[in-house]
């Protein structure tokens, strides 16, 4: 009996043996360790990676993995996201090195609506990331491409480890809840420094996050400048959608559009939910519910447990605000460009623009974010009433545009500017850097006149006295006192 008790022990110590470096031996090169991490060098080393985790049953605790190159996955490659069994989530580390993930196509429209299927087909890179997990210095690329009825993010569906300065450039198309890197993190999870830029389309219910769809740990100092378009039954949140930790440092400047709730930071902040330190100045256009949208959040649950502090947003473009809280402030735009947001290191500020995250401060899409429309004092981008003043970058790579109706323009002093009219007008106002843009919907109100202007236009008529050829009454200088000049003169009145 004793001498099969010491055999028995001996197989258990091999196999555990065996179990902690299995992965010394799955084909990539290096040893795993920081000093010598696994190279994965081409589409080939991340599929060993995929085919290790989900049939092998590797884990790679305290392992590292390093990328070395951008890799490219074809749309006929069959490549199964990382780690996708819950029992063996990823515990090593991946350092993406500053490199990119680009080609990637992603369409699970075939798995069908029911609940089983969504919930047992999340996609993501990396499926479930372990506690002592991370991935860190990664960009998904505008090449990529998900669509999906099911549970997606391109990064990682449920994070209890880390993600750090890792980038989002690829649209989205998801039928059910989605988040623009990660869709979860958990109570152990962290996401900081990091940015999405992709547009979100297609929710027809549940929770849709810039960043994160659910957030129960920390998301930090992280920026989403897509658009974020849902259905009547979805919740958007600039940041993140269903908030029950905390969101910190974090700036929301992407369009939110649709939508039973809307929140420029956090859709519905949940018992336990602390947003703090955090900007927004998204354009935020709401469909038919407007009595659940808010600049920073858009549903508060059991108040007396949400903590909100220094939060700002712009009230001139933002415009929409149900919460009404110390931590909660809205300012003009001129406001947000005379002073540096918080006095955080975490923020930069240019010239004549709304502050910015400094990690992203280069990046094409945060400059359009921010890009600043000056309203005058008391209106908004809904009630414009005077020239606005438009923000103008010395290169030639950033311009404005326009699209909608022909009494706006843009005049010589870089103003967007309305022609008085006698109903309301609305137009479209594009900020362009390259191969990307901004729009910002713009309405002007009629033109409010009274009896007092009319009667001193009359005046006026009665008063210019054509036989005196020292009356300058020739208003617009071609020469001649006639209906033009008295036309300039009822346009000049319209336009005080």
């Amino acid at each position: 009996m004793k001498t099969i008790r010491l055999i028995l022990m001996a197989a258990l110590a091999m196999m555990s043996a065996l179990a902690i470096h299995a992965d010394d031996n799955i084909g990539l090169q290096g040893s795993g360790t920081w000093d010598d991490p696994y190279l994965i060098n081409n589409c080939e080393d991340l599929m060993t990676l995929s085919h290790a985790t989900n049939e092998l049953g590797l884990d790679f605790a305290g392992k590292t993995l390093m990328l070395t190159s951008d890799i490219y996955i074809g749309f006929d490659v069959s490549f199964a996201p990382i780690s996708s069994h819950a029992e063996t989530p990823f515990r090593g580390v991946i350092d993406g090195n500053k490199h990119s993930i680009g080609g990637w196509k992603v369409d699970t429209r075939d798995a069908g609506y029911s609940t089983e299927a969504m919930t047992e087909t999340p996609t993501a890179l990396v499926v479930y990331l372990g506690e002592e997990g991370a991935i860190l210095n990664l960009t998904i690329d505008e090449s990529c491409s998900f669509t999906a009825r099911g549970y997606l993010a391109p990064l990682a569906y449920d994070v209890q480890g880390t993600v750090s300065h890792c980038i989002n450039r690829a649209d989205i198309y998801a039928d059910h809840e989605v988040g623009g890197l990660v869709y979860r993190v958990g109570s152990t999870g962290r996401v900081d420094d990091c940015f999405n830029e992709g547009a979100i389309t297609g929710a027809q219910r549940g929770f849709v996050g810039g960043i994160a769809a659910r957030n129960n740990g920390l998301v930090a100092r992280s920026q989403n400048t897509g658009m974020l378009k849902g259905s009547i039954y979805a919740q958007l949140g600039g940041i993140v959608g269903e908030n029950s930790g905390g969101v910190s440092n974090c700036l929301s400047n992407g369009l939110l559009n649709g939508g039973s709730v809307i929140g420029g930071i956090v859709a519905t902040a949940m018992p336990g939910s602390e947003v703090n330190s955090s900007l927004c100045t998204a354009v935020i256009w709401p469909g038919r519910l407007k009595d659940r949208v808010g600049a920073i959040a858009g549903v508060v649950e059991t108040a007396d447990k949400v903590k909100f502090s220094d939060n700002c947003f712009d009230r001139q473009i933002c415009i929409y605000d149900n919460i009404s809280d110390d931590g909660i402030k809205g300012v003009d735009t001129q406001q947000l460009i005379d002073t540096i947001w918080s006095g955080s290191r975490a923020w930069t500020k240019q010239e004549g623009m709304y502050p910015q995250l400094w990690t992203f401060h280069q990046e094409r899409t945060s400059i359009l974010g921010a890009a600043t429309i000056v309203f005058k004092h008391g209106d908004t981008r809904l009630t414009m009433s005077a020239p606005a003043k438009l923000y103008h970058n010395l290169t030639d790579s950033f311009w404005w545009t326009l699209d909608g109706d022909e009494a706006f323009y843009l005049d010589d002093e870089g103003r967007l500017v309305v022609k008085p009219c006698d109903h309301d007008v609305s137009t479209i106002l594009y900020a362009n850097h390259g191969r990307k843009f901004r729009f910002i919907p713009v309405t002007a109100l009629a033109t409010q006149v009274d009896i007092n202007d009319v009667n001193m236009v009359i005046n006026l008529i009665l008063d210019l006295d054509i036989d005196n050829p020292d009356y300058n009454g020739d208003i617009n200088g071609d020469g001649a006192v006639d209906i033009d000049d008295v036309n300039m003169l009822i346009n000049q009145i319209l336009a005080q």
